[in-house]
């Protein structure tokens, strides 16, 4: 028999949106659990998301009058999976994802509506709806933590003190000039924190005030099993930690992993827009017991970003997802080595297949790498990386003239001249007849000017120009193959009894193909309230 260094009924690894709520709901259930997070600070890759949980048939939705049908998101849904959902997941997220919102609420995290954002990214789909299935956090001061304030991670590159709705309704966070600056001064001087940041923040505040033990610095090396049942967990520096009721794991993907990521992503040049610990732990660990992967193919939760140093001598350098940013404002346009657009540069899905675009003569992709450019006329009036208006880091390249520039990028100088000289074209017209551009009302949300005919499209043409290449992150497309009470199966489909997956280490079988912001959130914390649950109706 196993000797127990400390013993528990749940042993959740990971602090992030899964393995919080895993805790939470252990607590509530009236058994003890524990956290065991491998960083040296909590929160996990929820703290650089945009803490938004999609979700229908809401009671938040419904207090606010807005009407959602099951049928309706279920289309929805559908949609997005393009047949790579698995139904009877998806059906399960569909009906106990508002089940567990109310759960959660009732607990004591300040859940409220984000207004004003239509279904995103695909308002076209059936059973979309103009708003009422996103949900955030309401901002939390860091000082609430007390002694946790620097022990919970905060995101480099989204704004504090501000929640999803109010940088939506200021005009994005790439207008940061339109948020009011004596206002968030005001919020800084508090550390009041939104976003994922804030979502992080609130989940941990609420298991500090039930005494839910969270270890930092606390690497799990391996799984314990015991005739045929996984009982616990042997920490990185050798301690026996038993879950007597089951070990849930929450420690995300592996999409800081480069050797898992060229094993399972289709994709060349990946840069982690997560923290640098999310190496795949779970998938290991579990693996080594004969669990089973299930890889999502064309899976969209896909991104294109920049990277970009620390704010400070010892901050780490992080990923500037462009996508929602720099990209869907006006005066910008993104090439491949040709010089050539390939996809509507406003609405970063559209990008997706044509970053997969594999030349068969040549063995390369035709739009790796590829080049985020744009002018004055850009800087004049929009943040480039989350800076002040009309500054450019020197890390960035310039030229006074397009050709200059391409050389400095590694561009085909007349490819770049002639996609600007089309574009202007289409900018005049208000229409780009190549990739219709601005056309998404979705992408219509991030410019902050719906007053344009185009809000997303304008000239490039003021000199100096600007050039930065562009890198592929997302979410990993390969996990842990579950069952609908978050038990981790095998490849046989059969349970490995006392352990159970939440979050992005669990495959994304319950929505398929297609990525909504809010999904990964919300999966995490649906799923791990069935896995707690699971534990109870077992030991009953």
């Amino acid at each position: 028999m196993t000797e127990w260094a400390d013993e528990y009924d749940v042993v959740v690894v990971g602090s992030g949106m899964a393995g919080c709520c895993a805790a939470l709901a252990a607590d509530a259930a009236g058994l003890s659990a524990v956290v065991v997070e491998k960083a040296d600070k909590a929160g996990g890759g929820t703290t650089y998301s945009y803490g938004g949980l999609w979700l229908g048939t809401n009671h938040l939705q419904e207090e606010a009058g807005l009407a959602d049908t099951r049928e309706d998101t279920m289309a929805y849904m559908r949609h997005l999976g393009g047949g790579y959902q698995v139904d009877s997941h998806q059906e399960v997220y569909i009906d106990q994802s508002p089940r567990a919102l109310r759960y959660f609420t009732e607990l004591g995290v300040p859940f409220q509506l984000v207004r004003g954002l239509p279904d995103h990214y695909h308002g076209h789909a059936p059973g979309s709806r103009v708003e009422g299935r996103m949900v955030e956090t309401a901002l939390i001061s860091g000082e609430e933590l007390g002694d946790w304030q620097d022990k919970v991670l905060v995101s480099p590159e989204l704004p504090m003190g501000a929640t999803f709705e109010e940088a939506i309704a200021w005009g994005g966070i790439g207008n940061a000039r339109n948020f009011d600056p004596e206002l968030m001064t005001e919020r800084h001087a508090k550390d009041l924190r939104g976003f994922g940041s804030g979502l992080a923040a609130n989940l941990i505040k609420l298991l500090l005030d039930h005494s839910v033990p969270i270890e930092l610095s606390t690497g799990v090396a391996e799984l314990v099993r015991e005739e045929g049942r996984v009982v616990g967990v042997v920490t990185a520096d050798g301690r026996r930690v038993r879950g007597r009721r089951g070990v849930v794991l929450a420690g995300g993907g592996y999409e800081s992993n480069p050797e898992l990521i060229d094993r399972f992503e289709d994709i060349t040049g990946w840069i982690s827009m997560f923290p640098d610990t999310l190496t795949g732990d779970p998938l290991l660990m579990a693996t080594g017991l004969g669990a089973g992967l299930h890889v999502i193919r064309r899976h969209m939760a896909l991104f294109l970003g920049f990277p970009m140093p620390g704010d400070g001598p010892d901050a780490k350098p992080f990923l500037r997802l462009a996508g929602i940013q720099e990209l869907s404002k006006p005066h910008t346009l993104v090439v491949n080595q040709d010089g050539e657009r390939f996809a509507d540069e406003s609405y970063f899905q559209s990008m997706l297949d044509a970053l997969r675009d594999f030349d068969v003569w040549e063995h390369t992709y035709r739009n790796q790498p590829c080049y985020l450019v744009f002018d004055s006329g850009y800087t004049e009036h929009y943040s480039f990386g989350g800076y002040e208006v009309g500054v450019v880091p020197d890390w960035v390249e310039r030229a006074d003239s397009l050709e200059e520039l391409a050389g400095r990028l590694g561009v085909a100088p007349g490819g770049l001249v002639a996609s600007v000289d089309r574009l202007n074209a289409f900018a005049e017209t208000g229409v780009d007849e190549d990739f219709h551009r601005g056309e998404a009302p979705w992408a219509q949300y991030y410019t902050g000017d719906l007053t344009r005919s185009n809000p997303n499209l304008g000239p490039v043409g003021k000199p100096p120009f600007y050039g930065i290449e562009l890198r592929p992150s997302g979410l990993s497309s390969a996990g842990l193959m579950t069952d609908t009470d978050a038990r981790v199966l095998t490849a046989r489909k059969e349970p490995i009894e006392g352990l159970y997956a939440s979050g992005n280490c669990a495959a994304f079988v319950d929505y398929g193909a297609g990525y909504q912001a809010g999904y990964s959130l919300c999966r995490a914390m649906t799923f791990s309230l069935l896995a707690v649950e699971h534990m109870v109706r077992e030991a009953s």
